[in-house]
């Protein structure tokens, strides 16, 4: 499909917008924005985000995002969610926004929305042993355990000397997991 967007985006001129037109919405009292068209040629593309078309660097977006984490810890979810959301259309393959995004709706309870989120977030970066240990609590809480035991094994071989601190948790719900497996496997055999 990136290939289509490609050759559409360089088969498709950008139009231009006679001179007369521009100085009578300038008087409207619009703000006229150009854009240069290689960058809207390369974000139609898939080649540019959102963040970068608009000139919004990383770091700002990081600043942006340690306002909205501190919301989340606040327990202000929804302006978290909004700000990540925002984040999160500016760059739609930062694994910590998608991360976050998780870690909200666990917080809400939306466990589906958690996984896709959690699943994003390791999908762009398989070493993020926080995305994966709250990936495996989510999973744990939809009672899906063989899912989360895969997920927590991971995670300890991600970090086998317990250097993250999400490890320890992960150590504490994989003691949790087992005992749930036993209990199962106690009243599948009664």
């Amino acid at each position: 499909m990136n290939k289509a967007l490609n050759t559409f985006a360089r088969q498709t001129e950008i139009p231009t917008i006679p001179e007369a037109d521009l100085e009578a919405a300038r008087e409207a009292g619009a703000t006229i924005v150009t854009r240069n068209p290689e960058l809207v040629r390369q974000f139609v593309a898939g080649d540019l985000t959102l963040g970068e078309l608009e000139g919004i660097p990383k770091a700002d977006q990081y600043q942006m995002a340690e306002i909205g984490y501190a919301h989340f810890t606040d327990g202000n979810l929804e302006k978290a969610h909004e700000i990540f959301r925002g984040l999160l259309a500016l760059d739609p393959l930062d694994a910590y926004f998608q991360m976050v995004l998780g870690a909200i709706a666990k917080e809400r309870q939306e466990l589906d929305a958690a996984v896709r989120y959690l699943s994003r977030s390791l999908e762009l970066n398989g070493y993020s042993i926080p995305a994966r240990s709250m990936r495996a609590e989510v999973l744990i809480l939809r009672g899906e355990l063989e899912a989360a035991s895969a997920d927590l094994v991971h995670c300890l071989e991600l970090d086998p000397e317990g250097q993250d601190p999400c490890t320890k948790r992960v150590r504490a719900l994989a003691s949790r997991v087992s005992e749930q497996l036993v209990e199962l496997t106690d009243r599948l055999s009664s």
